[in-house]
């Protein structure tokens, strides 16, 4: 009898059960290495692949260990069950970037002032796999200005030095690593203050750099977020410059007060 139930047992239904539990701890262990810095975006994005490739086959089982259970009476619901719940876990993240691929411009390098974009000074040296630093292309420019009409710089009644306080204090509270650079001079009309963020579920790095200009009675602030890593940053550079000013905007209005 035992041997009889082995044998109605669906092997797919198994496997596949296997195969996307194993993929859903592989993507937990991967994105884990990638939050602490044991692996860098290369390597992860390599690792990214296999468990997309594991999940999909995972699928594939599931849908034949589902037809020997419906069509044979085989064993195996259960397992087909779980199988499709770890898999599909897997593969959200994959359908939500996907979405995103399709909506956002293919571009990884914003600014919220495109004829003089902020510059890099203090960002990490480029290893082959990052993208260079570079002007931003005209053909970029183009679909940022069409895409994102509404990444645009601040200007505030404010002293600079007041405002790069506020400015520092507010990428801070951001989480993001603010370089060292020299501070604010006495007499100086424009200041860059330089950071690195990370996108929020998978920490994708962005070199980014806040510039203030002394306009007198004013202090006009721009921004730039350039993603280290891929052609296509998904939205979210410009995503981060519009959350940033929104909270400075926010607390320059509460040190008004």
């Amino acid at each position: 009898m035992a041997a009889l139930l082995d044998e109605r047992s669906s092997r797919a239904a198994m496997f596949a059960r296997r195969l996307a539990v194993f993929s859903f701890v592989l993507f937990g262990l991967s994105a884990f290495g990638l939050h602490r810095r044991l692996m860098d975006v290369p390597e992860f994005v390599i690792l990214l692949g296999l468990i997309l490739l594991l999940a999909l086959v995972a699928l594939f089982a599931v849908a034949w260990g589902w037809r020997r259970v419906w069509r044979f009476g085989d064993r195996g619901g259960g397992n087909v069950a779980v199988a499709i719940l770890f898999s599909l876990t897997v593969l959200s993240p994959f359908a939500v970037a996907g979405v995103f691929f399709l909506i956002e411009p293919p571009i990884s390098d914003v600014s919220t002032d495109l004829d003089d974009p902020p510059v890099f000074v203090g960002a990490s040296p480029r290893t082959g796999a990052m993208n260079p630093i570079r002007p931003i292309a005209p053909k970029e420019a183009d679909l940022q200005r069409s895409a994102f009409p509404d990444v645009s710089g601040r200007r505030y009644g404010a002293s600079i030095d007041h405002v790069a306080d506020v400015a520092r204090q507010t990428m801070k509270a951001e989480g993001w690593r603010i370089s060292e650079g020299p501070p604010l001079g006495e007499d100086q009309i424009e200041y860059e203050i330089e950071a690195v963020a990370s996108t929020p579920f998978l920490p994708f790095p962005s070199d980014v750099v806040v510039r203030l200009r002394d306009e007198g009675d004013s202090t006009y602030v721009d921004m730039r977020s350039a993603s280290r890593y891929g052609r296509f940053d998904l939205g979210s550079n410009a995503a981060r410059i519009r959350g940033f000013l929104a909270r400075l905007d926010v607390a320059m209005a509460s040190e008004a007060r």
